[in-house]
C-alpha cells in the first residue's frame, strides 16, 4: 500500500519537486508496462504548468516583500506575547495583573497567531490590535507596561502586509493565468488517481514490478514527510491555497 503524503505542510517548490520525482520513478519502471501511461501523463502535464506558474511567482518582487513583512509582524507578535508572559511572573502585583490581561487578550485568538495562514493571520491580527487599542483595561495595561510601541509595530507591519498582499493579488490577476493553488489541487488529484490505479493493478496483478514501484514511492514519501514534519506555517498557505 502506498503511504499517505503530508501535503498540507508542503511548500509550492516541494509540490513541484515531489511530482517530478514521482513521475521519474514511474518512468524508470516503464509506465507503458505498468499500464499507467494515461494517469502518469495527466500528472506530468499539470506539474509542467505548475512549475511555470511557480517560476513566474518567484520572480515577483512583491512576493519577497510579503515574506519580509510577514516575518516582521510575526516577530512583533511574538515579542508582545513573550513580554506579556514575562510580566505574569513579575514581583509587582499590578504589573503581573496587567501582563495576565494582555496575555489573556492574545489567547482569545490562539497562542500561535504567527503560524496562521496569511488570510487568517491578517484578520486575526487586525482584531487583536483593535482590542488592544479600544478596550480600556487593555489600553491601560499596555500603557502601564510600556508596550504601546510593540503594538504600533504589529499594527503597522500588518497593514503594510495587507497592502502588499493585495498588490500581488492584482498583479497576478493581470496575468490572466491559472493560479498555482488551482494547479496544486489538480496535481494532488492526479497524483491520488495515479496512486489508486497503481494499488488496484498491484492487487489485481500481483507482480514484482508493482511491488518494487510501491516500495520506491514509499521511500520517497517518507523522505518528504520527514522534511516537512513539524513545520508550522507553510508556503502552501502563504502563497497559493488562500
Amino acid at each position: 500500500m502506498i503511504k499517505s503524503v503530508d501535503f498540507k505542510k508542503f511548500r509550492t517548490s516541494e509540490f513541484v519537486q515531489f511530482f517530478v520525482d514521482v513521475c521519474t520513478i514511474y518512468e524508470e519502471n516503464n509506465v507503458a508496462t505498468l499500464n499507467l501511461a494515461e494517469q502518469h501523463s495527466s500528472m506530468a502535464n499539470v506539474n509542467n504548468e505548475l512549475a511555470k506558474v511557480f517560476k513566474q511567482n518567484k520572480g515577483s518582487e512583491i512576493t519577497e516583500e510579503i515574506a519580509a513583512l510577514d516575518q516582521r509582524r510575526d516577530e512583533a507578535i511574538i515579542c508582545l506575547r513573550k513580554t506579556a508572559d514575562a510580566f505574569t511572573n513579575h514581583f509587582d502585583s499590578e504589573k503581573k495583573a496587567a501582563g495576565n490581561k494582555l496575555l489573556h487578550a492574545m489567547d482569545k485568538y490562539g497562542s500561535k497567531i504567527y503560524l496562521m495562514n496569511y488570510h487568517a493571520q491578517t484578520s486575526t491580527t487586525t482584531n487583536l490590535v483593535n482590542d488592544l487599542e479600544t478596550i480600556p483595561e487593555l489600553v491601560n495595561a499596555s500603557t502601564f507596561l510600556s508596550l504601546n510601541e510593540i503594538i504600533s509595530e504589529i499594527k503597522e507591519s500588518n497593514n503594510l502586509f495587507n497592502e502588499r498582499y493585495l498588490a500581488r493579488v492584482n498583479e497576478e490577476a493581470g496575468k490572466e493565468s491559472v493560479s498555482a493553488g488551482e494547479l496544486i489541487k489538480e496535481g494532488i488529484a492526479c497524483y491520488r488517481t495515479l496512486a489508486a490505479h497503481t494499488e488496484a493493478h498491484a492487487t489485481l496483478t500481483p507482480e514484482e514490478i508493482y511491488t518494487v514501484l510501491i516500495n520506491q514511492l514509499n521511500v520517497l514519501i517518507e523522505k518528504y514527510n520527514a522534511t516537512v514534519g513539524g513545520r508550522g506555517k507553510s508556503e502552501v498557505d502563504n502563497e497559493v491555497i488562500e
